[in-house]
């Protein structure tokens, strides 16, 4: 629906934005929840509309964080790998590994020196 300045009405602009995924990015529930009850305000959709095109925002938000979470683990993930770091879980397993080391190598050296022979002072 043009308006009569010949521009893109609210709601085609609002229907567009969803449609590119841009306006269920940036808008709130309640943000896009006010923008529609405008539209329905001044007539340019019906209720029933704006139920539909409010939900399709939502679900597009939903789709949309979904997929920057990914991104954003994968992008993560890729530069760790990048920079050769080592993760919390991997610096745990480590630290154990070399504690149970440590405690085998105490226990050795403990071992050897109760076989020692004692030294008795010269007489």
């Amino acid at each position: 629906m043009k308006s009569e300045t010949g521009h893109a009405s609210w709601r085609e602009l609002l229907s567009k934005a969803v449609d590119l995924g841009i306006g269920a990015v940036l808008l709130t529930k309640e943000a896009a929840q006010k923008a529609v009850d405008e539209l329905i305000a001044k007539g340019d959709m019906t209720k029933e509309e704006g139920k539909h095109l409010l939900e399709r925002m939502m679900e597009r938000g939903k789709e949309q964080k979904e997929r920057l979470e990914k991104l954003i683990a994968e992008t993560v993930e890729s530069a760790i790998e990048k920079a050769d770091l080592a993760r919390g879980s991997e610096l745990r397993e480590a630290r154990a590994g070399l504690a149970e080391v440590q405690k085998r190598l105490d226990r050795l050296e403990m071992e050897k020196i109760s076989r020692r022979p004692s030294q008795e002072p010269p007489s």
